[in-house]
């Protein structure tokens, strides 16, 4: 079965998530013509929505110099991707928002209602995965012009699933499970603006 390896089994009775290995440098170690070379705050932030984002775990080499510290550039940049990602997902826009939840055995639709409009460009979703991964397939909808438009799509949610979307001013959002392997269960709907 060794399609399962890199796609899993939906039948599985262990979860295992995804490890996204990759070093802050070109390399695995420190060497000083690469200090010129380090990722970026803003490369890191994509680097977390592609692996944190999709359900991973960022495992981040950041190797130390031969003196066994970490080098200042390298400091500097951790420094500013976690600013950076603390701003980001600082001000959840739908808490306190009215939320209506229906469900059956392999979909279910959750609601969130704003008492005010509110604009967002990222949105994060989570499954309640204490009870396992079921999650296939799902959507967000947005109520804009008086009508449900779909601003993000996607497959697995599981752990956590970040998602950029266009700006969008709305005060109700959808998120529309359309397959799940077992009743599918949500645990968080949240709304940010970059």
């Amino acid at each position: 079965m060794a399609s399962a390896l890199n796609q899993g089994d939906p039948q599985g009775t262990v979860w295992r998530p995804g490890e996204a290995d990759v070093s802050i440098r070109p390399g695995w170690f420190w060497h000083p013509d690469q200090d010129e070379r380090v990722r970026s705050a803003d490369n890191l932030m994509r680097l977390y929505f592609r692996s944190v984002g999709r359900n991973s775990k960022l495992l981040l080499n950041v190797p130390p110099t031969r003196d066994g510290l970490f080098h200042e550039r390298d400091v500097r940049t951790l420094e500013a991707f976690d600013d950076k990602r603390r701003a980001l997902f600082e001000h959840d826009l739908l808490a306190g928002g009215r939320v209506r939840k229906t469900g059956g055995a392999t979909s279910a639709q959750l609601e969130v209602e704003l008492s005010a409009p509110a604009t967002f460009d990222t949105l994060r979703l989570e499954e309640d995965i204490e009870h396992g991964q079921h999650i296939a397939n799902h959507r967000v909808d947005a109520w804009v012009d008086s009508r449900w438009r779909t601003i993000a799509w996607g497959t697995t949610i599981g752990n956590a699933r970040l998602h950029d979307c266009a700006p969008t001013t709305a005060s109700r959002l959808r998120v529309v499970v359309e397959f799940a392997y077992a009743p599918p269960s949500l645990a968080r709907v949240a709304a940010f603006k970059a």
